[in-house]
């Protein structure tokens, strides 16, 4: 089975262009976290594009097998928010998926895990579970400010 490099969130992948370039990928921003500062319904997400990356490396053997990787984003309360399965097979060594993602869940308050998964193609009894990344989503709710009251004046 293949080996797992590398397997963050982050907001965006720049890959070197070919004028130039040596194809290697820089990633933009790991996403940890995110605060919400007012109350949302469970299903919310916030509008905004990001990527999950890996990067696996081949075993001896794996050249001529494909592969499905898996990734579930499991909000805190266990429920699947995001699931993703791409095929792969190993042309070079090394192997790298960008899972490009529209919408960020933040309804659930807590840590939702990314879970990394990895089998062979119509093989699903060799489903394994490789890597988890905790992002966090923290409800910061404001507490409302009290209207003034409002004085009268005669004069």
């Amino acid at each position: 089975m293949p080996k797992l490099l590398i397997f963050v969130p982050c907001e965006r992948v720049i890959v070197s262009g070919s004028e130039g370039g040596d194809n290697t990928a820089s990633l933009i921003a790991i996403l940890e976290g995110v605060e919400v500062l007012k109350k949302v319904p469970l299903d919310a997400a916030v509008p905004k594009p990001w990527v999950i990356f890996s990067l696996w490396t081949r075993s001896n053997g794996d050249e001529d097998k494909n592969y499905e990787q898996i990734c579930d984003m499991v909000a805190p309360s266990g429920k699947v928010a995001i699931t993703s399965t791409l095929q792969f097979r190993f042309a070079l060594r090394n192997h790298r998926i960008n899972v490009h993602v529209n919408g960020l869940p933040i309804g659930e308050d807590g840590t939702y895990l990314l879970i990394l998964y990895l089998q062979e193609v119509g093989k699903p009894e060799t489903k394994t579970e490789y890597a988890t990344f905790p992002i966090s989503v923290s409800h910061e709710l404001k507490a409302e400010e009290p209207e003034e009251p409002e004085i009268e004046v005669e004069v």
